[in-house]
């Protein structure tokens, strides 16, 4: 029977809630581990406990690694101006999410070559972190379904896909292509993403 350690003491959850590489840097937590480690005390819930914590009943995205500095400004953990190509940098994002996943889940480590799902979810995860930071305002609303009418993304009848990605919806929706073919409602000119070659 294991025993669980609450978010607020859970390194792990300092990267998926996006803390900046800043804050890692100076973080007791991320360097030292779970207050548990040199006090077991600290952690006694159990593994049935667990099912009814509401950390339990979170869904958390992999995706969320972009952290807001300042109204206008991110910071990246990964700087996409050292890449020529997007696929260059999602493959790298790939490794390092599984990277992340094998520390996790230390029994159950993957070596071998990067599966398509892997390069799927780094390539949402930069869909994502763009998004979050060209759309931040139209992407909150619309989350709550409140995205107002003079929105520059009304016209494009917008929404949420089930990954967290902004979709182009309207007409489009009507087409019975897969929604991962439909265009992508992002915009990357105010990144540094935007300069790379999507080749």
């Amino acid at each position: 029977l294991w025993k669980y350690c609450p978010s607020e003491n859970n390194p792990a959850d300092l990267i998926s809630r996006g803390t900046s590489v800043t804050k890692l840097k100076d973080s007791r937590l991320w360097w030292e581990g779970p207050p548990s480690l040199l006090n077991p005390e600290s952690c006694e819930k159990t593994s049935d406990e667990y099912t009814q914590h509401p950390d339990a009943l979170e869904e958390r995205s992999l995706f969320s690694g972009i952290s807001s500095i300042s109204d206008d400004q991110y910071e990246y953990v990964i700087d996409p101006s050292r890449f020529q190509t997007f696929s260059k940098l999602a493959r790298v994002t790939a490794w390092c999410l599984r990277f992340a996943k094998n520390c996790r889940h230390p029994s159950n480590q993957r070596q071998e070559e990067l599966t398509i799902e892997e390069l799927n979810k780094a390539e949402l995860y930069w869909m994502k972190t763009v998004q979050n930071e060209t759309f931040r305002d139209e992407k909150s609303l619309l989350m709550k379904g409140k995205l107002s009418e003079n929105s520059r993304l009304i016209h494009l009848t917008p929404f949420i896909d089930e990954f967290g990605v902004m979709r182009v919806g309207g007409r489009f929706t009507a087409i019975k292509f897969a929604v991962s073919t439909q265009t992508s409602c992002y915009s990357a000119k105010q990144t540094q993403h935007h300069g790379l070659d999507h080749s």
